[in-house]
């Protein structure tokens, strides 16, 4: 497997937290502790959560309201 041609596929399908991690994953070793079912459920969630926090990011900025939140 060619770890590069996997990160650009990532990246080619919008999964850029994905593949930032995984990347880091390879160059630092920072979840060697995991097996694959949790890295790759690590992957996952994080790239869903950062989806979902970008939907809720754009939703606030189209709302348009006159003085940010608190």
């Amino acid at each position: 497997m060619n770890e590069h041609n996997t990160i650009e596929k990532m990246k080619q399908m919008r999964m850029g937290t994905m593949a930032e991690l995984y990347h880091k994953n390879l160059t630092e070793h920072l979840y060697q502790d995991m097996s694959a079912d949790e890295l790759l459920a690590f992957l996952v969630d994080s790239e869903w959560e950062y989806r979902q926090n970008k939907s809720i990011d754009n939703l606030i900025r189209q709302a348009g309201f006159k003085q940010a939140a608190a």
